[in-house]
């Protein structure tokens, strides 16, 4: 497979697992979804996902339901997890994309919107 086919490819997976993503969210109720092309601004990441959970358990659910249907259909295997333990602000780290799971407070008080966009 050449470098061309293997972008292409890396390209197809990683809008196919935004659109997972923003649909889970969705399902799960999640608020104010964003999704910021940062590829211009960052070197470690293409994309980034913003929401916001209405809770603890929300944020949680929201996190746990995303890994696991993403890992269940090999989208993505292995990615970092950080915040899960207080649940005001979770990231997951997919390579190509950075899911932001915020609460309210957490989103109004570091705007990553205005940081990024």
């Amino acid at each position: 497979m050449t470098y061309k086919n293997n972008k292409n490819k890396l390209l197809h997976n990683t809008v196919l697992l935004k659109d997972l993503i923003i649909n889970i969210i969705n399902n799960l109720k999640g608020e104010n979804i964003v999704f910021l092309n940062v590829s211009h601004k960052s070197n470690i990441t293409d994309y980034m996902i913003i929401c916001t959970g209405k809770s603890d358990r929300h944020v949680i659910s929201i996190t746990e339901y995303i890994t696991q249907k993403s890992q269940a259909i090999g989208l993505k295997k292995n990615y970092c997890i950080s915040g899960k333990n207080t649940a005001e602000w979770v990231i997951i780290d997919m390579g190509d994309i950075i899911l932001h799971i915020m609460q309210k407070r957490s989103r109004k008080l570091y705007e990553l919107e205005k940081l990024w966009g």
